[in-house]
């Protein structure tokens, strides 16, 4: 039996974005800062925040970010925000982390205007606001923010602060999958394969689920498996299907270890081994797959074409598996 992932609704997680600068001599540029000089301040705040030519130091960066934000700098506003959202240098505070995302946001700072959407979204320092959320992640979609890009989408294929859009939805997924964004990549060929905003192209869906799959997305991996095992978009091959769906199922995809198993059991793509089939369909049965009678019918049968030694052995392989291929959390 083969099996299909679903939709993977999922809200990216706040992110402060880092960057480097060139080497600056550090007496000159703390003298600058100590002059007001609002950029001075804002790099010293980096170089504190990230241990670059200097020791890493929050509270220190916090200091010289508060500095320049209160002199108007936006970047700094934005990561002084983000330190006051996770309670890095400053004590966790969302209000004050809402205040300062939204002081840059207001000067068209993209990072601080996703975060202050997803602050929204979350009702972290705000009431839950997802229409609120909505337009945030919307200004920083359009400044090409992939983060803003992809949950703007998942709101409009949820009906989240909109209505239920699909076609919306796969116009925001595309912007922040051709900027590499995996997730965003797997929900785009998802929707070529159900038809979803766009007709059903399962070639289409081949070519999104392989970009998100050579990210190593196990979702991904396992839908790509699923299209060369059944020759959809793309000519059936049992080998380029063992290949991905082993991918997926070293990732600890319980859906991929069990069709892993039954090519085996099968000798699809492979030479045949009841013992492998045995070992990867049991470590599927252990980490939740969903059609477990199924599972266990089909591994009680593979346990009955095996010698004792064979089982014991079978069995031994199972349990290494298990203790090495587990589900991410």
């Amino acid at each position: 039996m083969k099996v299909k992932t679903f939709f993977m609704a999922s809200i990216l997680s706040c992110a402060m974005t880092a960057f480097t600068q060139a080497s600056t001599d550090f007496t000159a540029l703390r003298q600058s800062a100590e002059q007001e000089n609002t950029q001075a301040q804002f790099i010293l705040g980096l170089m504190y925040d990230l241990g670059d030519g200097v020791p890493q130091d929050h509270q220190q960066a916090a200091v010289w970010y508060r500095k320049a934000a209160e002199q108007g700098h936006a970047s700094a506003q934005s990561y002084l925000g983000g330190m006051f959202a996770d309670g890095q240098g400053v004590p966790q505070d969302y209000q004050q982390a809402v205040a300062w995302f939204r002081k840059a946001a207001e000067q068209g700072d993209a990072s601080a205007q996703f975060n202050l959407g997803l602050m929204y979204y979350e009702g972290q320092g705000v009431p839950e606001d997802h229409q609120q959320a909505l337009t945030w992640y919307r200004k920083a979609a359009e400044q090409g923010d992939v983060r803003a890009q992809f949950n703007l989408g998942l709101m409009y294929y949820e009906g989240q602060g909109v209505p239920e859009d699909h076609r919306q939805a796969l116009t925001w997924f595309r912007k922040a999958g051709e900027q590499g964004d995996a997730h965003a990549q797997f929900n785009l060929g998802l929707m070529y394969y159900e038809g979803q905003g766009v007709p059903e192209d399962h070639r289409q869906a081949f070519t999104w689920f392989r970009k998100a799959a050579e990210q190593g997305q196990a979702s991904a991996q396992f839908n790509l498996g699923f299209l060369y095992d059944q020759g959809l978009g793309v000519p059936q091959d049992y080998q380029q299907a063992l290949t991905w769906y082993r991918k997926a199922a070293e990732q600890g995809d319980a859906s991929a270890q069990f069709n892993l198993g039954d090519m085996y059991g099968k000798g699809q793509g492979v030479q045949q081994s009841s013992q492998q089939g045995y070992a990867w369909i049991s470590v599927s049965i252990a980490n939740g797959f969903r059609e477990q009678a199924i599972a266990i019918s089909i591994r009680d049968a593979l346990a009955e074409k095996l010698s004792s030694t064979q089982l014991i052995e079978a069995q031994k392989l199972a349990t290494a598996y298990f203790e090495q291929y587990r589900p991410s959390q």
